[in-house]
C-alpha cells in the first residue's frame, strides 16, 4: 500500500533488506546520536538505501572476539553474519554477568562495562 502510494505520487522507492537493522542502530547510533532504537534502525535503513555498509565497530569486536581462531572464523562471514554472532555474545555477556543490570534492561543501561570504557 505504501508503495503503491509512493509511486501514485511520484515518489521513489528503494527497497531494502531489514536484517539487524535494529541491533547496528542500537550498537552503532543510539549513543552515538542520543537516538531511541527505533530511530536508530530507521538511520541504518537509510544508510543501507545509500549502498554503506555497516562495519562492527572495532571497541565492540576488540571486546568480545577473544582468540584469534575467533577472529579469523568472524572475518570469513559476511556483514550480517557478524552482526549476529556479535549480538549473540552481547546477549550471553548480559545474561551472565548482569542478572539486575542497572536502570533499565540490557545494553543501554550497561553499555560503557560491557565494552569496558567505564
Amino acid at each position: 500500500m505504501l508503495e503503491a502510494a509512493c509511486i501514485r505520487a511520484g515518489i521513489e522507492v528503494i527497497k531494502v533488506a531489514p536484517q539487524y537493522t535494529s541491533k547496528i542502530g542500537l550498537y552503532k547510533y543510539s549513543h552515538q546520536y542520543n537516538l531511541n532504537i527505533h530511530n536508530a534502525a530507521a538511520l541504518v535503513i537509510g544508510r543501507r538505501a545509500c549502498n554503506i555498509r555497516e562495519k562492527v565497530p572495532r571497541a565492540i569486536r576488540n571486546r568480545f572476539l577473544y582468540n584469534v581462531d575467533s577472529v579469523k572464523s568472524f572475518d570469513k562471514k559476511n556483514e550480517w553474519g557478524q552482526w549476529g554472532e556479535i549480538s549473540g555474545k552481547i546477549k550471553a555477556e548480559l545474561n551472565k554477568n548482569y542478572k539486575n543490570p542497572r536502570k533499565g534492561k540490557g545494553f543501554v543501561a550497561n553499555r560503557k562495562e560491557l565494552l569496558g570504557i567505564a
